[in-house]
Order: C-alpha cells, then sequence, then structure tokens
C-alpha cells in the first residue's frame, strides 16, 4: 500500500465533495468495479442505468471490472462539472481508469 497515494486520492475525492462536484461516490472493494456499477445502479431503490468504458492498456477487462484493490472509487458527475473533476485530479496526481454514463 502507497499511504501517500491513498492520502492524496482521499484528500482529493473529499475536496470534489465538498466543493459539490459529485453527484455520487462509491468505494471499490469486494467484488470490484463490476459490483460497485451494480450497487450503485440498483442501490437507490430506483434502478438506474450505466455504461461505462475501460481501456485495455490499463490491463485485462476481467482484472479491471472484478479486481478487488484498494485505492478506488467510482465517482458520477454533472456533464457541465466534468472537465473541473478531471482538473482537480489531474491537479492530484490522480488517474482516471474508466469513464462513462449514468
Amino acid at each position: 500500500i502507497n499511504f501517500a497515494q491513498e492520502r492524496s486520492l482521499c484528500e482529493a475525492v473529499s475536496d470534489l465533495i465538498q466543493s459539490s462536484l459529485l453527484a455520487s461516490v462509491k468505494n471499490i472493494s469486494i467484488g470490484g468495479v463490476a459490483a460497485a456499477l451494480t450497487d450503485a445502479a440498483f442501490g437507490s431503490g430506483r434502478p438506474n442505468g450505466a455504461s461505462l468504458t475501460l481501456n485495455e492498456t490499463n490491463g485485462p477487462l476481467e482484472n479491471q471490472l472484478f479486481g478487488e484493490c484498494g485505492g478506488r472509487f467510482l465517482v458520477s458527475c454533472k456533464p457541465e462539472h466534468l472537465d473541473e473533476v478531471k482538473r482537480k485530479l489531474a491537479e492530484a496526481q490522480i488517474s482516471i481508469r474508466g469513464q462513462g454514463t449514468v
């Protein structure tokens, strides 16, 4: 575990929340991105649709979907906040591994 990187990630996400730039945040843990996305889509009691594009240069798609390594979040924002969210994450040296729509 890279504790400095973990702290930077948590601080960046906290900053985005405090700036009201995120619509939702879900940690990625058991079951990986696939489980987090499913939980987010159905967890509100109202099913939501979503699409997610992953890049194979980040490793095998099955690892990206079901990998349970820590230090990852699934976030959503309004389209008008996307550039600001990306800018703040880039400043914190946080990479975006996939992008989609809800």
